[in-house]
């Protein structure tokens, strides 16, 4: 593997080569008695070309899909000269990003920076593949400003001891903008483990960094820059012998990137019918029954709610998959429950590396925090999940220890022909389908109130993304079950609903207004497990399915589940097992931590 002291140089060596550099208060003194009695001074570096100066955000350039196209470094245009992030930039770096000042007159300048005041020294970093929706808006550590206090992006695993010391602009640049996070895994080779080699473009010198076992479980994560260049060799399985490894990718970082070499291999038994999981599905659904009437703690009246992403975090994380979007893997569903329909559709996975991840969580954490009404602690982050044509989600409650209130987080979709609802049963039963658009959230007890899509995502390559992030309360302890709630569960409500189940979602009109708007068009309302496979079956594609068959043993196996379930206090919070997809949003990025910087 690389040393850290061969990159650092390398990096330094990069970024300490500017190619435009303004010093208005430099002179120029004569170097010899020759140059001096000549009166011969040496030429002035010329001015940095002037860059182009935008006032409104939708005159940035945008792709066919209105994704921002490229990187841009942005200032006001009337900030002071002597101020570095208007007088310099990096040269090393300049093709990969666009410098642009904005109108200090125009609605671009309000957003991206609103609390400007002419003097400020200030600048921000607008992440290509950013929805034109959200453009301008950034996440706090992509903005520089030289009054503040800020250290920077520290790596979440070093604890800083020393006193801090404010960011300079080139370490602004050099910490928070041009370093990305980057993770590679290999699904090309089970036999031989994939090489991955730094090099100079336009050079022939490589140096080895890491060698990749398969399988997710071996992803290595490290932290590159802006266009460093890597090149992969693999051999391939069974190529017999004294084959020689052969380039398989080449790549130039431009963004936070997640990239598996090689394609995940099909689930072993893809392609069979539902009804040959029928028994295992009802067993399934009467055990998650059982599971979600553990919880007498309640957090809101219904046990969800919907809400809104703030822009920045909306931002950055839609940037992150549009960039990754092509770099999906299947999901590994072998063997680990029939939540997802697995064996019907492939489920794609785009892991979100450590870092970005860690800074989503904690935004997040303050919006959960304030809808529960209590202070919680993150702990599990997993996504991002992309359904594709034909998905369905079974019925299902999280884990009793760990996802107490949740986050479903909608990053994108395309391609539907009909909404695909998020199905939540409130406090007393009811069903409520809760349509969303990118950006949205849905707030839920995750681990009391039963949650499903079960009805099958229709469109021809429709797909639909979805983060899900989990946190527990933070001074209530494994038990926190049995508290006493702050918030009385709505279970007696006035009057009736209304429906009429051609007019769709949100449609239904209740009596009582604290139901909300996403009672089901069907009215349908569950009081055992025999109810979620009523449900399971109406919304079979092809309509209902009546099934004859004699009740199993599976109320006893429910329970030897459940006991399973109890006993097994405390979680380890530290790493994941090898149950975490055991329920259908559980679980957490299977690789390493960060190596080192490459």
């Amino acid at each position: 593997m690389l040393s850290i002291i061969t990159l650092t140089t390398v990096v330094v060596a990069l970024f300490s080569a500017p190619t435009r550099v303004v010093a208005n208060d430099e002179t120029i003194t004569p170097s010899n008695e020759a140059t001096a009695s000549s009166s011969v001074l040496p030429t002035p570096p010329p001015p940095p070309p002037t860059p182009p100066i935008i006032s409104n955000l939708q005159d940035f350039e945008f792709d066919i899909n209105g994704k921002l196209s490229a990187n841009y470094l942005v200032y006001p245009q009337d900030e002071d000269e002597e101020c570095e992030a208007h007088s310099l930039t990096i040269g090393t770096y300049e093709s990969f990003y666009e410098l642009v000042a904005l109108d200090s007159d125009g609605d671009a300048l309000k957003v991206v920076f609103p609390n400007y005041q002419h003097g400020d020294c200030v600048a921000a970093w607008l992440d290509v593949g950013t929805d034109r929706s959200v453009v301008g808006h950034t996440m706090p550590h992509l903005h520089y400003d030289d009054s503040d206090d800020s250290v920077g992006d520290i790596d979440i695993d070093i604890d800083v001891e020393e006193e801090a010391v404010p960011q300079t602009f080139r370490e602004w640049l050099h910490d928070d903008v041009f370093r990305k996070e980057v993770c590679f895994l290999n699904y090309y080779s089970r036999q031989n483990p994939v090489k991955v080699y730094w090099y100079q473009d336009g050079k022939d010198e490589e140096q080895l960094t890491m060698e990749l076992a398969y399988g997710d479980k071996n992803t290595k994560c490290f932290y590159s820059y802006l266009g460093h260049a890597f090149r992969t060799y693999g051999i391939k399985d069974h190529a017999g012998e004294g084959a020689e490894y052969e380039i398989i990718d080449e790549l130039v970082i431009q963004y936070i990137l997640v990239k598996a070499f090689g394609e995940t291999p099909p689930y072993q038994n893809f392609g069979k019918k539902t009804d040959d999981f029928e028994r295992s599905i009802e067993q399934t659904l009467r055990s998650e029954w059982t599971r979600h009437t553990i919880p007498k703690r309640t957090f809101s009246p219904l046990g969800f709610a919907k809400g809104r992403l703030p822009g920045d975090v909306f931002a950055s994380m839609g940037s992150f998959y549009y960039n990754n979007r092509m770099n999906k893997i299947r999901e590994e569903w072998d063997g680990k429950g029939y939540f997802v329909n697995w064996w019907e559709t492939d489920v794609y996975f785009v892991q979100v590396p450590w870092n970005l991840k860690e800074k989503i969580q904690i935004r997040l954490r303050d919006l959960v925090s304030e809808w529960a009404g209590t202070n919680v602690e993150q702990t599990v982050m997993y996504g991002l999940r992309q359904y594709e044509s034909g998905a369905r989600l079974l019925t299902h409650v999280d884990r009793l220890r760990t996802h107490v209130v949740s986050l479903i987080v909608n990053i994108a979709q395309g391609n539907l022909t009909e909404d695909w609802p998020v199905e939540v049963y409130d406090h007393d039963g009811r069903l409520h389908e809760v349509t969303m658009e990118p950006g949205d959230i849905v707030f839920y007890e995750s681990a009391k109130n039963l949650h499903s899509r079960n009805r099958a995502l229709s469109g021809a390559n429709g797909y639909y993304v979805n983060l899900f992030t989990h946190y527990r309360p933070t001074e209530e302890g494994d038990t926190w079950y049995e508290n006493e709630s702050q918030h009385e569960p709505l279970l007696d409500v006035e009057g009736e609903c209304h429906s009429d189940d051609d007019k769709g979602y949100g449609k239904v009109k209740c009596d009582d207004p604290r139901l909300g708007k996403f009672v089901s068009p069907t009215l349908f309302r569950a009081e055992n497990g025999e109810d979620l496979i009523k449900w399971w079956r109406y919304t079979t594609p092809g309509g209902y399915v009546e099934k004859n068959k004699e009740p199993s043993d599976a109320e006893d196996e429910a329970r030897d589940y459940q006991t399973h379930i109890d006993d097994d206090f405390p979680p380890d919070l530290e790493e994941d097992d090898d149950d975490d997809d055991e329920y259908a949003d559980d679980g957490d990025f299977a690789g390493e931590g960060h190596d080192d910087d490459y």
